[in-house]
């Protein structure tokens, strides 16, 4: 099942340096509709970063 989320922020963690960057995305299409699977989808997007999840929208 595919799900939409709506304006998702999150920050992309550096791994040598711990420095936090905040991203947005104002719509992303996912297969599932569970926070881990929104989780899964960005990690594919930024495989060399860490994920830290701020807000998002159903």
């Amino acid at each position: 099942m595919q799900s939409k989320f709506k304006d998702i922020r999150y920050d992309r963690v550096q791994p040598a340096t711990k420095a936090k960057h905040r991203t947005h995305i104002a719509f992303l299409t996912v297969n599932g509709d569970t926070e881990s699977a929104l989780l899964a989808e960005l990690k594919k997007r930024h495989p060399k970063e860490g994920i830290e999840l701020v807000s998002y929208k159903k």
